[in-house]
């Protein structure tokens, strides 16, 4: 499914925060399915009140959430999500001094459109993989906030031939930011946002 919006300017962007709570098994087991129910209820107020007003946030399922962010970029979403994992762990849950960690907390992972990806599977797959890098040491968000500033980038100057299978259309493009996040491409003939494309190096810069 390819990801539309209606009207959408060049360069729209949103983001996908996917939330987990940390250890609620152990809390339901502890605490008991009521205590874990109400816990639910009051994360999702939490989580609205750290929100811009344009933003949507569902329960995913068991004990995870969903938040779409409009317009919002992923420093932007690194932002937020933290905001909700320090409001989440500053507040008291009846209970939570039967864990192990003696606290309730909540971990998350981002991804931001059209840079992790311009479907709702690759977009989903990415924050998920995020979320299991911040469930290893719980209580955190990935990408970290200042992940996206320690990103190495490389200013190499390359041909890149892109080809559209779908319309069978080839062009030249000259790369000139390389990282491992990404690729920027310059060409006469932007791509459609969206649209699946071949690259090949024919002179490659590594």
């Amino acid at each position: 499914t390819i990801i539309q919006e209606h009207n959408a300017q060049p360069g729209a962007v949103f983001s996908l925060i996917i939330l987990d709570l940390d250890r609620f098994k152990q809390f339901n087991d502890r605490c008991g399915h009521l205590r874990g129910d109400k816990a639910l209820e009051k994360i999702g107020r939490l989580i609205c009140s750290q929100l811009p007003k344009d933003a949507l946030a569902a329960r995913y399922g068991g004990e995870e959430f969903a938040v779409i962010l409009p317009g919002t970029d992923l420093p932007g979403a690194i932002e937020i999500a933290e905001q909700i994992r320090a409001k989440v762990a500053d507040t008291e849950f009846d209970g939570e001094d039967r864990l192990d960690s003696g606290k309730l907390t909540i971990s998350g992972g981002i991804a931001s459109y059209p840079a992790a990806g311009t479907t709702s599977d690759t977009l989903i797959s990415r924050a998920d993989s995020q979320l299991y890098e911040a469930k290893t040491n719980r209580n955190c968000v990935a990408p970290k906030p200042n992940d996206t500033r320690n990103v190495t980038r490389h200013n190499y100057r390359s041909i890149v031939e892109i080809f559209n299978p779908s319309s069978g259309d080839f062009k030249n493009a000259l790369s000139a930011d390389i990282s491992n996040t990404g690729i920027l491409l310059k060409s006469s003939t932007p791509a459609v946002i969206g649209s699946n494309l071949d690259l090949h190096f024919p002179y490659p810069f590594w």
